[in-house]
Formats: C-alpha cells, structure tokens, sequence
C-alpha cells in the first residue's frame, strides 16, 4: 500500500468481510439450532411412535409382533433421518471451524494492517513536523534575507563611499608622491646636506681634535640622491661610537655618484594596493648582525638563503615561534627593500632554486650588505610574503647599472659597498647552473635577453618590534659582556673599522 487511504480502503473490506462471514456464521447457527430443534422434535414424536407401538404391540398376541411392525420402520426411517442430521451438523461444525480459523486469520492481518497505518500516521506526523518546522526556516530565511538584502544595501553604500575615499586618498597619495619626486634646486639639496653636515658637527664637538674635512664640506654639490617618500636623511646617533671612523671616508663616499638602484615604475604599481606596515618608533631597527650571531641567536645555518629551523630552536625562536628566515645579499639583489617596512624584490632563482617560491611562503626578511673586512651585515626588516614574480625582461636588465656605489646609511655607521651587479649575476649564473662557459659569454646572453633574471617579489605584511628588540639586547649584551676588545672578525651589530685618518681627521658616532 502506497498511502493511508489504501490502508483504509483495506481495512474497510476486511472488516466488511468479516461482518459478512459473522453473518453467515449465525445464519448457520440458526439453522443448526433449527436442525437440531427438528431432530429433538423427531426423537420425541419417535419416542411417542415406539411407545404408541409397544402399547400396542402389548395388546396385540404374539403372533402379531413380527419386524414388519410400521412402528420400526418409522425408527429406521428416523434414524436415517437422524445419521442425515448428524452428518449436516459435522459438515456445519466442520465449516464453522474453518470459519472460525479464516476469522482468526482475517483478525492477524488486521492487527497488523492497524500497525501498519500507525507507523504511517506517525511518519506522517513527522513529516508535518519537518514541513512545519521548514517553512519556519524558510520564513526565519526570508526574514534574514531581506534583513541580509538591507544590510548589503547599507554596505554597498559604504563600499560606495569608501572607493570615494579610496580614490581621494590614492589621488592625494599620488600628488605626495610626485611631489616628494620633484627635483630639488640645487638651492635645496645643498640646504639638506648642510643641515646633515651640522648633525654630524653637533655629535662630534664634544670630542678632542676632531673638525670636518675640506673634502666633506665641499661635497654638497654632489648631494643629489633619490629619497622614497617614506626614507628620511640618515639618522646620527649622539653617543660616541667605541670605534672611530674618518670622515675622510665619509666625504669620499658622498664625493663619489651615490647610486640607490631604482625598482622600474610598472614593478613598483604593484607596491600601491599593498597594505602598510607600521613600525614602532621606539624599535631598535638599525642594528646590523652578521650570520653567525643570526645562527647563535635564532638558530639555523649560517650558508642558505632560505634558513630553514628544523631542531636548533633558539630562546628567541622558541618565544617568537620562528621555523624560518630568509638573508638575500644586497650586492646582487640592488631592489631588496633597505627600510624595515618596504617592498621590493630580489633576483633568485638559479639552478636548484628554479622552482623556489612558486607557492608563495612567508618569511622573516634580514638584508645583508658588505662591510669591512669583507663580513656580510644583516639588518632586520620584517616579516614578508616570498611569491614568485615574472623574470627580468631585457629592458629592466639594460636599466640596470653594472658598478653601484651605495651609501649603506640605514646603520649608525655608515658602510660603503661597491658592485658590480650583472658581472656578479653572470658569475653566479655559472656557478649555480654548472655551465662550462665563461662569464664573458653568460654576460653577453643577459645582455641580449637570451637569459632571463629570475624575480622574487618581497611584500611586507608585519614587523615583529619584539625580534627586533631581542636581537639589539642580545647586542648590547655581547658588548657588555666584552667593553675593552671588540671582536675581531664577529661584532652582531657593526664589526670594528679603524681606518687611516685624512689631514682632517673627524669621528663619526655610532
């Protein structure tokens, strides 16, 4: 049965059945009862015949009691009459029986119809329950849909306003930023370096026999340096540095073309829908720490790239939850980011690291830059999402300058670097890919876009103060630790530089 009302249906000729054979039951009771009324009644009319008979048979001589008396033969035709009865009530009795079981049987399967139909009604009830209880969801829904529909109204209205801001911002961004990129007069930029060059008087006048050199103070007409929006003039501690430094050297950097690679235009759109980070003021940012005092205080090797912290956790490390950090040279990656906060990119991916970065990885970010004695320094600059970016087309190659001097001035002390990028890339390329030709040849494939510089793109999403803060404590510690002799090849934030005085001898403090 498919529904309840086959079920009825069913139900309702069982039980029609039923009064029919019910009926038919009494029916034969009846006529049994009559029957056996009839047989009751022929007993005594044949009781009535055999005594009426034995009556007379008493009166009459012997000689006439004989067998062919009508009395015994009314008994016999009695007593037939009689086996006939009984044989009708057996054959009765008979088919009531089998009624009977046919209405025992009739009763089973009602019972189990009933049962049936129960397990429907309560299926059926549920179902009305989940129907119910859907379209109060689906009434709850239309209400949160409409109340949904209002809300991304309103937040439409608000996206609207907010691009409005958006754009106003960008445009108002854009006008700094070609503002900040204007050429300064030559009136300007000498204004700037003089106010730099009076810094460096004030740090330095409480020190014995110390006075600027010609040279430095002829150099303001060869201040003429790019600063980003966000790059101030260098910063000049007011305590005196353990070491001295000449200022012959400085001036001969800033006499020499300062030369701070500039990322191409269509590579630095990109750097406009990135989020900035803000870092605390209060950050140690500008120490510098070599790879080994990285290893000794983060963990990891001192070789890799990519420093990857398997089971040499350190404190900091521990404390921080820091399994990785990342150390690309300046000398041949001129577009890493030199201010902790910014973008930018670096040329990586020769040979084994082809593949390196093509799922974007995040990482801790130390620049590194040569310094005396030819140590590799590393400055802290943030944490940093590493996705692989298009390779270098030939152009972006050809803008490239081959010698780079650069003032290295995000340090207390001042490093000068020297470079020569894509001879060094050239030799690197050799290096890294195995290849049996000399650098001459490699060069000249770079040069003509046969070979293409592989790119890294540097976005940086966070800055963690407290790593900074670790690593410049564990500085001041180590220094502590060693006040009379500085290291001679390891000091963490700025190796020792003595170097030969000019005829105007001057200290820089650190």
């Amino acid at each position: 049965m498919d529904s309840p009302a086959d079920g009825e249906r069913f139900l309702s000729e069982v039980l029609s059945k039923l009064s029919q054979s019910i009926a038919e039951g009494a029916r034969w009771k009846q006529e049994i009862a009559a029957l056996r009324r009839e047989r009751d009644e022929h007993e005594a009319q044949a009781r009535v015949f055999v005594e009426h008979a034995a009556t007379l048979m008493g009166t009459r001589p012997a000689e006439e009691k004989t067998p062919k008396s009508p009395c015994i033969l009314v008994n016999k035709l009695l007593s037939d009459e009689l086996g006939v009865v009984k044989t009708d009530v057996k054959t009765l009795q008979d088919q009531s029986d089998l009624l009977r079981l046919e209405i025992d049987a009739v009763r089973k399967e009602n019972v189990e119809r009933t049962a049936e139909i129960k397990s429907r009604d309560n299926s059926i009830q549920s179902l009305r329950r989940q129907l119910d209880e859907a379209q109060r969801l689906l009434r709850m829904a239309e209400i949160s849909n409409e109340m949904l529909g209002k809300a991304s109204d309103d937040m439409v209205g608000s996206i609207k306003k907010l691009e409005e801001e958006k754009a106003a911002l960008q445009e108002e961004n854009q006008k700094l930023k070609e503002d900040s990129r204007l050429l300064r007069t030559k009136e300007e930029k000498r204004a700037l370096f003089q106010s730099t060059l009076e810094n460096l008087q004030t740090s330095v006048r409480k020190l014995p026999q110390t006075h600027f050199g010609s040279t430095l103070a002829g150099s303001a007409e060869n201040a003429d340096r790019k600063l980003s929006p966000r790059r101030s003039a260098p910063v000049i501690s007011k305590e005196p540095s353990e070491d001295p430094v000449s200022f012959a050297d400085l001036g001969e950097t800033y006499n020499q073309p300062v030369y701070v690679p500039s990322i191409p235009k269509t590579r630095r759109a990109k750097f406009d829908s990135f989020p900035s980070v803000v870092i605390d003021d209060d950050c140690n940012n500008s120490a510098m720490f070599s790879r080994k005092f990285l290893a000794e205080h983060i963990g990891g090797s001192c070789q890799p790239l990519v420093v990857r912290i398997t089971n040499s956790h350190k404190e900091i490390a521990r404390r921080l939850n820091i399994n990785s950090f990342l150390c690309p040279n300046l000398d041949l990656n001129p577009w890493c980011p030199i201010i902790p906060g910014d973008h930018g990119y670096m040329f990586v991916g020769l040979g084994t690291e082809k593949n390196i970065f093509e799922i974007p990885e995040t990482h801790q970010l130390f620049v590194g830059l040569e310094g005396p004695k030819r140590q590799k320094l590393f400055r802290y600059m943030g944490v940093y999402k590493v996705s692989r970016s298009d390779p270098l087309p030939i152009q972006e190659w050809n803008a490239l300058t081959n010698h780079v001097r650069i003032l290295h001035h995000f340090c207390h002390t001042h490093i000068q670097a020297g470079t020569q990028v894509k001879d060094g890339y050239a030799s690197l390329t050799k290096t890294r890919t195995s290849d049996s030709r000399d650098t001459e040849a490699i060069r000249a494939d770079y040069d003509n876009g046969k070979l293409q510089v592989p790119c890294v793109l540097l976005q940086c999403i966070d800055y963690s103060d407290e790593l900074a803060r670790s690593l410049s404590q564990r500085v001041k510690v180590t220094k502590v630790l060693s006040p009379t002799k500085r290291p001679r090849e390891d000091d963490e934030q700025v190796p020792s530089r003595k170097r030969r005085l000019s005829s105007n001898p001057g200290v820089i403090n650190g």
